[in-house]
């Protein structure tokens, strides 16, 4: 009876390998070739120059600063439309993360292309920090939510193009 325990194993083996090799194999494509066999190089965009100095550090225009707490004002308001203003194309999913905090106050500062924390971002666009102080609608946690808002100026028309935002709530 004790041999028959340890054959049983390797024979349950045996089989599962023979089962598995009479099965077909998949068809998945090889991977595009060059001419010589190689694959080819994916695309890279060339590095963004760093911006002067003068450019590096110069600040955001006032608008910029009053349009970034509009903005963040309408994520926390549910306001769509404010809010796509700014940031289109993307309605309700915008303010998803806002809809689990109350609001209770803003402030904004502008800041410089060096201060961004984005070595690949345009120098041309023109950003804004905003602090949202929040409190939980879930418990009592509270704190700030930072905003980095970097705009594109079309004429008149400011659109958020790059951004990033950090929870700090506890």
């Amino acid at each position: 009876m004790s041999a028959l325990r340890g054959v049983a194993p390797g024979v349950a083996a045996l089989l599962l390998a023979a089962a598995c090799a009479s099965m077909p194999q998949p068809r998945v494509p090889p991977p595009p070739m060059v001419a010589g066999g190689a694959a080819p190089a994916a695309a890279q965009r060339a590095p963004r120059p760093t911006p002067a100095p003068e450019r590096a550090m110069a600040p955001a225009a006032g608008d910029v600063v009053a349009a970034a707490q509009a903005y963040v004002q309408a994520l926390y308001d549910g306001d769509d439309a404010t809010a796509t203003l700014y940031q289109p194309g993307f309605g309700p999913k915008l303010h998803e993360t806002e809809d689990g905090y109350t609001l209770l106050g803003l402030s904004a500062r502008p800041i410089s292309w060096s201060e961004f924390g984005y070595p690949d971002a345009d120098p041309d666009l023109e950003i804004a920090e905003v602090v949202a102080r929040v409190q939980s609608r879930k418990g009592t946690e509270s704190g700030n939510v930072y905003y980095k808002l970097g705009f594109r100026r079309a004429g008149d028309k400011l659109t958020i193009e790059q951004g990033s935002t950090r929870v700090d709530v506890r």
